[in-house]
């Protein structure tokens, strides 16, 4: 456990509430605990520049020696980078990550279900949320992505192996005035506000995510579709074959740009996949090893070479021929 100092209060049912933490870095993992008691809440405004800390609110030391006390300072505003929520918190406050502009991933389990307003505002650095569960499990993570409107990865991961990783595109939200009623008309403009749509009972429904893909590709830039496509293909999870079929499609057609993109992931994982249902042409994988080459990532570069030069590798046909 890192060095922290805790504010935190004991609530009527028995857990506890946390308002203030410290410590030595810009990245916190809260304990399950405190002083045997379980944390099952974050307060309104925890993180943010400016507390609302009660006055019998107690304070609590883990693992911070005498010297160590002198350093610390308060994990918040654009001091805070990452956090880790522990499996016991059910519930995050209003406002709890208000301004915190380096904010760039958080981790939570399947218990959080009650999400403030305007949790994350101003976080728009946000772009990792890493759930500890099962995909299968009912969760409140559409409560959380509703208070993201900018793109985020979401990935599933279970005793470290990753499940499933989906790629939530960003909306926009439009406001239009119809006189003389003063009524206003609400437009949304990108799927990424359909994506987060796609859960049943708080169950995500990798079904109703994948058909909206069809209009992604009309309305979405390519780099959100290659996201959105590598994401499905490499963690298929509960993939259907149609879907597959489009995610693929969308790959091969565009495979020398996307490869280029591919390697921007340094993700051997990636390509191996690509390869294993032959989506990648010889010249896809030709612009990928120049790519990785010219952005250093040797490894990367070493693996594409050695896959370049299997006999199995399709050629990309020319549009006229037939």
């Amino acid at each position: 456990m890192e060095n922290l100092q805790i504010v935190w209060r004991k609530e009527k049912d028995g857990t506890a509430i946390i308002y203030r933490i410290s410590g030595l870095t810009g990245y916190v993992e809260i304990p399950e605990q405190i002083n045997g008691i379980t944390i099952s809440k974050i307060a309104d405004y925890c993180f943010s520049g400016n507390a609302m800390v009660p006055d019998d609110a107690e304070h609590i030391y883990i693992n911070m020696d005498d010297n160590k006390e002198h350093y610390i300072r308060e994990i918040c505003g654009e001091y805070l980078e990452g956090i880790s929520l522990p499996d016991t918190v059910t519930s995050l406050g209003s406002f709890a990550f208000y301004n915190c502009r380096n904010l760039k991933w958080i981790e939570v389990g399947c218990a959080l279900k009650e999400i403030g307003c305007d949790v994350f505002m101003n976080c728009t650095c946000l772009h990792n949320v890493y759930m500890r569960c099962s995909a299968k499990d009912s969760t409140g993570l559409q409560h959380l992505l509703a208070r993201i409107s900018w793109d985020v990865n979401v990935t599933f991961e279970i005793a470290g192996k990753r499940e499933a990783l989906i790629v939530y595109p960003e909306y926009f939200e439009t406001y239009d005035e119809i006189a003389p009623a003063h009524i206003f008309g609400r437009n949304i403009e990108g799927e990424g506000f359909r994506a987060r749509q796609c859960f049943d009972g708080g169950v995500l429904n990798a079904e109703h995510y994948d058909r909206i893909f069809a209009k992604a590709c009309v309305e979405e830039n390519k780099t959100v579709l290659y996201r959105m496509a590598a994401a499905r293909l490499v963690y298929p999870f509960n993939l259907t074959a149609e879907h597959r079929n489009e995610y693929e499609c969308l790959i091969k057609e565009n495979d020398i740009d996307a490869a280029r993109w591919m390697v921007s992931l340094k993700s051997i994982k990636a390509f191996e996949e690509m390869q294993k249902h032959d989506i990648l042409s010889i010249e896809a994988l030709g612009a990928a090893i120049s790519q990785a080459a010219a952005e250093g990532w040797s490894e990367g570069a070493a693996y594409l070479m050695k896959l370049r030069h299997s006999n199995n590798l399709r050629k990309k046909k020319s549009r006229y021929e037939f």
